[in-house]
């Protein structure tokens, strides 16, 4: 076997240097837009999670309230990928919810059960379901007893 030429070793040192370049850029563009996605989706249940307390607290009427946070949440539109659940803390019933089995992750209520909960007038925002959803589950204490409610918005750059 020859050995290569001057011309071809550096052609070929120039092409793996130009890959490792494009492939290392590449990665940090995927991850920073990722972040970016997951920052926003964080955003929007925050927002969501704020709209749906002021509901609670002005709204008596358990037709009004699920009237008012499907508009919040856009979940009559089949097209949004959220779910949410809101319910009395050690309650077996949930007061309002939409949880669609639309996929194979299965029921909210599932999902998080297994999570700590959030303290009172306090929220956390996890990954479920092997990072498929993000959700937000925020803790209020509201007519004296404690209120939860959990929303999960799907991540499109974790799954199709």
């Amino acid at each position: 076997m020859r050995a290569w030429s001057l011309k071809w070793k550096l052609s070929f040192f120039s092409f793996l240097i130009l890959t490792l370049v494009i492939v290392v850029l590449s990665v940090a563009a995927y991850m920073e837009i990722e972040e970016a996605l997951v920052k926003n989706i964080d955003s929007t249940l925050e927002a969501m999670g704020e709209g749906a307390l002021a509901v609670i607290k002005n709204e008596s009427e358990p037709s009004d309230i699920t009237q008012e946070i499907e508009s919040i949440t856009g979940s009559d539109n089949s097209r949004r990928k959220i779910r949410y659940r809101i319910w009395w803390e050690n309650s077996a019933e949930d007061i309002i919810s939409y949880d669609p089995v639309i996929d194979i992750v299965g029921s909210l209520k599932n999902n998080i059960s297994s999570s700590e909960p959030p303290s009172p007038d306090d929220y956390r925002l996890f990954n479920i379901a092997g990072n498929t959803y993000r959700a937000f589950w925020d803790a209020q204490c509201l007519r004296q007893r404690n209120y939860q409610y959990c929303y999960c918005r799907k991540q499109r750059l974790c799954s199709p």
